[in-house]
C-alpha cells in the first residue's frame, strides 16, 4: 500500500527522481518529506543537494545550515557548505 502522505513515500520518490537527473522534481518531494517531518534531516539535505545541483545555491545553503541547526555534527552538510565557501554558522547574503 502506497502512502502519499508519509515522508518516508516523497523522500524515496525525490531519491529516484533525483538518480534521473529530474532535480526539480525530485526537489519538490523532498521538500514535501520535509514539510511532513520537519526535524528528519536525511530528506533535508537530499532537498539541499538537490536544489544546488539544479543551480538554486542560495536555497541549497538555507537547507544546509537549517540541518545543522537540528544536528548540528550532521558533518557531510558541514562538507558541502565549506565546498560552497559558506562558513556553516553564517547565513550567505541576500
Amino acid at each position: 500500500e502506497s502512502r502519499p502522505d508519509h515522508p518516508g513515500f516523497h523522500y524515496g520518490l525525490g531519491t529516484i527522481l533525483a538518480r534521473g537527473q529530474k532535480l526539480e522534481a525530485a526537489a519538490a518531494q523532498f521538500g514535501r518529506a520535509v514539510e511532513l517531518q520537519p526535524h528528519w534531516t536525511l530528506p533535508r539535505y537530499s532537498l539541499a543537494v538537490a536544489l544546488d545541483q539544479a543551480g538554486r545555491r542560495a536555497e541549497a545553503i538555507y537547507q544546509l545550515q537549517k540541518v545543522l541547526e537540528i544536528e548540528p555534527e550532521h558533518e557531510q552538510s558541514r562538507r558541502v557548505l565549506s565546498a560552497l565557501g559558506v562558513a556553516s554558522g553564517n547565513r550567505p547574503p541576500p
